[in-house]
């Protein structure tokens, strides 16, 4: 028994694991698998096997460069976690725990979140998700009538314009944040000082590669935050097919990232999208606030975000009211249906 490591292209051995999983599954769609897994050494996909060459689990891991209190700690987001045998669970999560400072999960299966709980873990509250014009999914496989009844809802006139109301908000003598679209990220966007307890502090190439705005199966749009001098921060729009993801952000203060987020929806709100649904994840208190003035109110569905060690190890502060927390963290962003590709 023993845990290999997917190497772009391994087509082969993506079948074997894919085999007992449902026929849209993410590891399907070898595009996602490649780029997410198979193209840098922040995520790997880890695969068990037995003596007998037979696929006993798999793990996704994307180690994530955090800043807790000024401090940089590696946090393990998993992904595509299954057992297919008993006992395989425990050995992935050993793998997974062992390669990392602390583990994160944002979002998960129940299966996931019992050995969470058994493992102490801790769950961070005040964490929202927020929408703005009922951001619906539109998922491969849904039945006829929920996928009927949910683009019959798409098409009902929106309640928010999104370009609209920022250009009211301008009327009304508000200084707000300026965008312009970029293709590339590049060093002059990272914030130089951040007032966040606790962010996802990536580089350069992380963001590069995580939300590459040129990928064939997920559209990214990517906005550096203007404020006079220079740059300010940047705003990662995930334009889907059915709705808007705010995938990823971060600037040197709140209010100017606020409305950094509100410039880059009126950019991408335009057309067709003009009313288009909306998602996005916080936990600041000031941010909040703002979001659901500008006319976010909360989505039904529920994303927990916990984290965790084999000791439980906290590190979290226990207010999240100062943290930037982003919906697209992990694979959150990055689910079926993909643009262009099939399911294998």
């Amino acid at each position: 028994m023993g845990i290999v490591t997917y190497q772009r292209g391994d087509h082969a051995l993506l079948k074997r694991v894919a085999r007992p999983l449902h026929r849209y599954h993410p590891l399907r769609y070898t595009d996602f698998v490649d780029h997410y897994y198979g193209e840098s050494e922040h995520c790997r996909l880890f695969i068990l096997i037995d003596k007998h060459d037979e696929v006993l689990g798999s793990l996704g891991l994307q180690r994530m460069n955090f800043s807790i209190g000024g401090k940089n700690v590696t946090l393990g987001a998993s992904s595509n976690f299954h057992a297919f045998q008993s006992g395989a669970g425990g050995l992935l999560f050993l793998h997974w725990i062992k390669n990392c400072d602390l583990g994160l999960v944002f979002g998960g299966s129940p299966s996931v979140h019992a050995i969470l709980r058994h493992q102490k873990w801790t769950w961070h509250e005040g964490i929202e998700q927020l929408q703005i014009n009922r951001a619906y999914s539109l998922e491969p496989g849904q039945s006829w009538w929920k996928s009927l009844a949910k683009r019959a809802l798409m098409n009902l006139p929106p309640k928010t314009r999104i370009s609209e109301r920022v250009k009211k908000m301008l009327r009304d003598g508000l200084d707000l944040s300026d965008v312009v679209e970029e293709t590339r990220f590049s060093d002059d966007m990272i914030p130089g000082q951040s007032p966040f307890a606790v962010r996802f502090a990536p580089d350069v190439p992380f963001l590069n590669w995580r939300f590459n705005t040129e990928l064939p199966h997920v559209r990214y749009r990517l906005f550096r935050i203007l404020r006079p001098g220079g740059t300010a921060g940047y705003v990662v729009v995930n334009q889907q097919q059915s709705r808007l993801i705010v995938a990823h952000c971060d600037a040197e203060d709140p209010i100017l990232l606020t409305q950094g987020i509100f410039a880059a929806l009126a950019r991408v709100c335009v057309g067709k999208r003009r009313g288009q649904g909306i998602l996005l994840a916080s936990s600041h208190e000031l941010m909040k606030e703002s979001f659901r003035r500008f006319g976010f109110r909360n989505h039904p569905g529920k994303r927990p975000l916990v984290s965790g060690g084999l000791k439980n190890r906290t590190v979290m502060p226990a207010k999240t009211k100062e943290w930037l927390v982003n919906l697209d963290w992990a694979d959150n962003g990055l689910r079926a249906p993909f643009l262009g590709q099939s399911a294998f």
